[in-house]
């Protein structure tokens, strides 16, 4: 068996508290989705939106830890560039609410397996939960793979040393919301899990 695929989600995780203010709130035509492991696009009507800058970065470790501030050995890192919250009518989509997380995955040369996102379970590796959103609404979200767009990382061999790739991951839900307010975004990667806690205002 491959080593990555004996890695486990790592326990500790980088845990970030601060307050986001959104850059727009406006009325928007549209925003784009996925089909066909990020090959196809696709575009929803949008009645508005929320667009959050979060430009942080966490690194990855020889300790399979959250963020390495302390010693060990970086070997890779996520890059987090913006939050989006688009409100959707129900006439378009029975998913009134879509959230999408934009950012970037370094796997550096000395990284010793290949970055895949998901986590360990007794079956393998599952990619329900890659992106978990808990709020302060009474929505619920359900990450969705199958509109997001991250080929490599979501393919079984993953993303190999030395390799990067852009993603844009996306949940929905089907309460309509407005301010998310109190927000914990979880994200998942073998071997590596970032918390990153969010006043979304």
């Amino acid at each position: 068996m491959k080593k990555w695929l004996k890695l486990c989600v790592a326990t500790l995780a980088l845990v970030l508290g601060y307050t986001v203010t959104s850059t727009v709130n406006a009325h928007a035509s549209s925003f784009t989705y996925f089909g066909g492991d990020g090959s196809k696009t696709y575009h929803h009507k949008v009645i508005s939106y929320q667009k959050y800058t979060l430009n942080k970065t966490f690194y990855n470790s020889n300790l399979d830890v959250g963020d390495t501030s302390t010693g060990s050995t970086k070997n890779g890192k996520i890059q987090l560039y913006h939050l989006y919250v688009f409100h959707v009518s129900p006439k378009v989509s029975r998913y009134q609410t879509w959230v999408k997380l934009t950012g970037h995955v370094y796997n550096y040369n000395n990284a010793p397996a290949n970055n895949v996102w998901g986590a360990t379970n007794m079956d393998g590796i599952t990619q329900k939960y890659v992106l978990q959103i808990q709020d302060s609404t009474p929505a619920g979200y359900t990450f969705s793979k199958g509109t997001s767009k991250s080929p490599i990382l979501f393919s079984k061999k993953g993303l190999a040393p030395g390799d990067d790739e852009g993603f844009q991951l996306l949940a929905h839900s089907k309460t309509a919301t407005q301010r998310l307010g109190q927000t914990t975004i979880n994200l998942f990667m073998v071997g590596h899990y970032k918390d990153l806690k969010l006043n979304l205002k």
